[in-house]
């Protein structure tokens, strides 16, 4: 995995979302979370992210 630069670094492994409304990336560690684009639930495991839930 690559390492970030600029606002992205020491953001590895980190899930980040734009809040438009502040103008502003959050960064937050998840075990789960939703995909907009195809709708799965995906879960972190120790080999990365898989389908947790479709």
């Amino acid at each position: 995995m690559a390492s970030g630069s600029g606002a992205w670094a020491g953001k590895v492994g980190q899930l980040a979302r734009y809040v438009e409304m502040s103008g502003y990336r959050q960064f937050c560690l998840a075990k789960v979370a939703p995909n907009k684009a195809d709708n799965p639930l995906y879960m972190k495991g120790n080999s990365g992210w898989h389908i947790a839930y479709r």
